[in-house]
């Protein structure tokens, strides 16, 4: 588990160094009294990523979260999917995707309505204007994940997704 750890500390330093072009001397400077800054540089990985997938989703008028649920409901298109589904896929409060579905209606990306079989939940459906998208948007993502992964070899990439989502689980 330690090896696993260090591989995910180095990929993510990696990853941060060659997003901002820091040298490792000017990336690993540390606060006095700090051993590590793992939780600072998850986040500002995050941050990062994040800030440029708004930046190239713009021209579509839509935010990175907001693609996240139009990517869920592309994949699950031959299913029903409620609000709860988004909730625990995407692992969003329930607020959070009240909102983002209002915006996505409000630009006519999704439409809802209630299940037959119980009126108190509402199918999810994208519009044939993000169906249209939909593709557009996952080549991107995709690209952007190619670029911020370069130099990062095959076996780093796995065990990097492995430590992640044992730090997700952790979470939880």
């Amino acid at each position: 588990m330690q090896d696993q750890v260090q591989i995910f500390l180095k990929t993510l330093d990696f990853i941060i160094m060659n997003r901002y072009n820091m040298s490792q001397a000017t990336y690993m400077v540390k606060p006095k009294g700090m051993k590590y800054m793992e939780l600072m540089s998850i986040k500002i990985l995050n941050t990062a990523i994040e800030n440029i997938l708004n930046r190239e989703l713009a021209e579509f008028d839509i935010t990175y979260t907001q693609a996240t649920v139009i990517g869920f409901l592309n994949q699950n298109r031959d299913h029903t999917v409620c609000q709860r589904d988004i909730e625990t896929r995407l692992g969003l409060t329930h607020p959070t995707v009240s909102s983002i579905l209002n915006r996505l209606e409000e630009k006519r990306m999704v439409r809802t309505e209630p299940l037959a079989e119980d009126r108190r939940y509402k199918k999810i459906e994208l519009t044939e204007t993000s169906q249209h998208i939909a593709d557009q948007i996952q080549e991107k993502i995709n690209r952007i994940s190619r670029e911020l992964l370069q130099g990062v070899t095959p076996e780093e990439e796995k065990e990097f997704i492995k430590t992640l989502n044992l730090i997700i689980q952790n979470t939880k």
